[in-house]
């Protein structure tokens, strides 16, 4: 049986300029029991391997919380 995020609502998937990998960009947000979440899954292309930066807040901290996921994002290194 498969897993469904319950309140699923995609808000956009493209392309992502970052750093020089190749990367995409899925957000969307949820119900889950405690709340809505507001999500961005990153997929990176790193040295032939791949790999996600997953970020998920309550829906009403997106906007101040933004900066700790860019720091977070620009300290990834892949290891490979």
């Amino acid at each position: 049986m498969a897993e469904r995020l319950d309140g699923y609502e995609r808000i956009s998937i493209e392309a992502a300029d970052y750093r020089d990998f190749d990367a995409a960009d899925w957000e969307f947000t949820w119900e889950p029991s405690r709340g809505n979440l507001r999500v961005l899954n990153r997929a990176v292309v790193a040295d032939d391997q791949a790999f996600a930066l997953y970020w998920s807040v309550p829906e009403e901290e997106w906007d101040d919380s933004r900066a700790v996921l860019e720091d977070i994002a620009a300290s990834f290194q892949p290891k490979g």
